[in-house]
């Protein structure tokens, strides 16, 4: 029983992290900000060719990601406005959601604020000396 409550302790900060991340989606559909996101991402990408728009959805993507780390949560806020931006842009929805994948996945494998990652060190018991 011991073991077990000191690994649920363990895992309290990425429950946490998860929680606020989960409050996000909500946040943007109460106060109606999501169209506000997408209208000045658009702006912003509008002159570029398809290529270098899937590229700064990329790297918007794999920024969200690291104030939102859990996939679900992420998917829910990030993907209305990547597809919703992808049809203003002429990019088609396929790789809009490669662009999501991409940039979840990339900064997953860096992003202290994963709870998989941080899982998956603690169970193996990593360190700083490791």
């Amino acid at each position: 029983m011991e073991g077990f409550i000191d690994g649920t302790q363990r895992q309290i900060i990425p429950i946490v992290v998860m929680i606020r991340a989960c409050a996000v989606p909500t946040i943007f559909s109460l106060s109606g900000k999501l169209y506000t996101v997408v209208y000045y991402l658009s702006m912003a990408l509008s002159g570029l060719n398809s290529t270098l728009v899937a590229i700064g959805m990329l790297i918007a993507n794999a920024v969200i990601n690291l104030a939102i780390p859990s996939g679900s949560a992420q998917a829910v806020a990030v993907m209305p406005i990547m597809a919703t931006l992808s049809d203003l842009i002429g990019v088609c929805r396929q790789t809009a959601v490669l662009a999501y994948q991409l940039g979840d996945g990339f900064t997953n494998l860096l992003n202290p604020a994963c709870a998989p990652l941080v899982g998956c060190l603690a169970a193996a018991r990593c360190t700083l000396k490791d």
